[in-house]
């Protein structure tokens, strides 16, 4: 399977540039996520890698040969649209020997193979159903084994959960990653659910009105995100503008956080969970009294929003049968913010 390198890529719808020089490496086997609000530009990135959209600047390789002006066809690539686009008119097997149908597989091979994609997607016996008579994931799995079978160089993603409710969701991330792993494919994935990329992908690029603004693994983004935007859109934090001076984050002048070293920025981004809470002063470095102004409980977890001076800190707890400690709406208790958890953005 390919290796997909995108240089200086740039796109203009009009008067607006949704894309703006981006250059990204897609190693051979990844599962590579492009995350973002929407309209940030991953979906016409993705669609430009297909070539179902046409750039302005820059080149698309794949395995080292420039593929920029192949059309769509051409380019040994797969993909599954937000709704599938599976034709309704056609059964199963139909729908899946499509592609090998048009590049004029004998029947035999295509009715074997078929059979063998259908097992791969756990639709063993499914090949005379009807589309309208599947089930929502059912269909996302009619899409992939489409979009695999002809064995693309790489298979791109466009949000195939979205239309999902959560359980189901969540079964589908593990079976799109488990069929990924078996067939070793490079595969690029778009996403706007932060829990989708961190959870399924190898690598992440952050987009954020056209611009690429971080690409890491997802343990590295989340613990090190590298601006404010990237902190807040990649999970929960606090996030706070503040002054730094001789290794103190000096927070609206009268709240100072010691930070663990010398790095300079204009705002520090600390993860609720990070956040020790207790009842009894310690007199460690980072401790403040703070006074509790909502309590929500949210099954695996208990999230408690704390005044300090003129900030709010959102605080997470563990919620489980050994953790007896809990606070009240109202009550002044103690914070502690660990200098190793402080990021300076």
């Amino acid at each position: 399977m390919g290796e997909v390198l995108l240089k200086n890529i740039r796109k203009i719808y009009g008067n607006k540039e949704v894309l703006k020089d981006i250059t990204l490496k897609i190693n051979k086997g990844e599962f590579f996520t492009f995350l973002g609000p929407s309209g940030c530009g991953k979906t016409t990135l993705l669609r430009i890698i297909a070539g179902l959209e046409i750039h302005q600047k820059g080149k698309v390789y794949l395995k080292g040969e420039d593929i920029s002006h192949l059309s769509a066809e051409k380019r040994k690539v797969g993909m599954v649209f937000q709704n599938y686009a599976l034709f309704p008119n056609m059964t199963v097997f139909e729908n899946i020997a499509y592609g090998l149908k048009l590049k004029g597989v004998n029947k035999k091979k295509i009715k074997n193979k078929v059979k063998s994609y259908l097992n791969l997607v756990n639709l063993s016996g499914y090949d005379n159903r009807n589309i309208t008579q599947l089930s929502g994931g059912e269909q996302q799995r009619v899409a992939l084994a489409r979009s695999v079978i002809t064995e693309p160089e790489v298979l791109l993603l466009d949000e195939p959960l979205s239309n999902l409710d959560a359980r189901l969701r969540d079964k589908m991330r593990l079976e799109i990653k488990e069929l990924q792993k078996k067939l070793g494919i490079t595969t690029i994935f778009v996403t706007h659910d932060q829990s989708e990329a961190l959870s399924m992908s190898d690598k992440i690029a952050i987009f954020n009105m056209g611009n690429c603004m971080q690409v890491g693994a997802p343990v590295d983004i989340y613990r090190n995100p590298k601006n404010s935007f990237v902190a807040k859109f990649v999970g929960e934090t606090n996030l706070y503008d503040v002054n730094i001076s001789n290794n103190d984050a000096i927070i609206n002048e009268n709240i100072i956080l010691k930070l663990k070293d010398g790095k300079k920025g204009n705002h520090i981004s600390i993860r609720p969970q990070d956040i020790m809470i207790y009842r009894k002063k310690k007199n460690l470095v980072n401790e403040f009294k703070v006074n509790i102004l909502d309590i929500q409980f949210n099954g695996a977890t208990i999230e408690y929003i704390c005044k300090l001076k003129n900030i709010k800190v959102k605080i997470w707890v563990l919620n489980n049968t050994f953790n007896h400690n809990a606070f009240n709406n109202g009550e002044n208790v103690f914070i502690h913010l660990p200098k190793e958890s402080i990021n300076v953005l």
